[in-house]
């Protein structure tokens, strides 16, 4: 048998539906590997802060990553030694919320009025704001489909106390909708809409109540 290069394979993803964490699931990672007598293991899971921080990162050697564009965007600009090996697009719900009285009925009547930007400071990653990047793309897409931009609208910063990075936090395991923040700041008045997404974010518009 050829002697295998590394020990060790580490694993991260996102928290929504994957390839990777079914082929974890199903074990089609130990079952392909095990005959190279290497490790599966997952970095979210570790024990290791730093290897945790990998998710973001990209600072643990022999891993891969499957999960949004932001994190590898940015380990990439901080001089990581990461790269693209595929690409996929994940079936998700991305919304605009706004409150019936604001009078917002459609994209158009955006224009001029306080969006929520989500900010998330980080001790660890400064300069790595993924809710932020998030909403600010979801913005700016939808306001190019009826001829604005992110000009015509105003954006209001929303910071969140706490490092986003700081405590071991498995895939998929979150309190609360991920979206207080910004659902309080629409509800006290000092924004007109918030951006969500995913399963969380139908629950934040459930939560609102039926659009009238």
């Amino acid at each position: 048998m050829k002697e295998s290069l590394l020990d060790t394979l580490w694993y991260t993803r996102c928290s929504v539906p994957t390839p990777v964490g079914l082929a974890v699931q199903l074990g089609w990672f130990e079952r392909a590997f095990a005959p190279d007598g290497v490790v599966i293991k997952s970095v979210r899971d570790s024990d290791d802060r730093t290897v945790r921080e990998s998710h973001f990162d990209h600072n643990q050697k022999h891993s891969v990553r499957q999960g949004g564009s932001v994190p590898p965007i940015w380990a990439r600009a901080e001089g990581r030694d990461t790269r693209v090996i595929g690409l996929l697009w994940t079936e998700e719900t991305q919304q605009i919320l706004t409150l019936p009285e604001s009078g917002i009925r459609n994209v158009k009547d955006l224009k001029g009025r306080k969006l929520g930007l989500p900010r998330h400071k980080s001790e660890r990653f400064p300069r790595l704001d993924v809710r932020g990047a998030t909403a600010l793309r979801g913005y700016d897409s939808a306001l190019g489909t009826q001829g604005l931009s992110l000009g015509d609208v105003e954006l209001v910063e929303l910071h969140e106390n706490g490092d986003p990075f700081a405590e071991k936090r498995p895939a998929g395991r979150r309190t609360g909708s991920g979206y207080d923040n910004e659902v309080f700041a629409l509800v006290r008045g000092e924004v007109d809409a918030i951006f969500v997404k995913g399963a969380r974010g139908q629950e934040v518009r459930a939560d609102l109540g039926p659009a009238k």
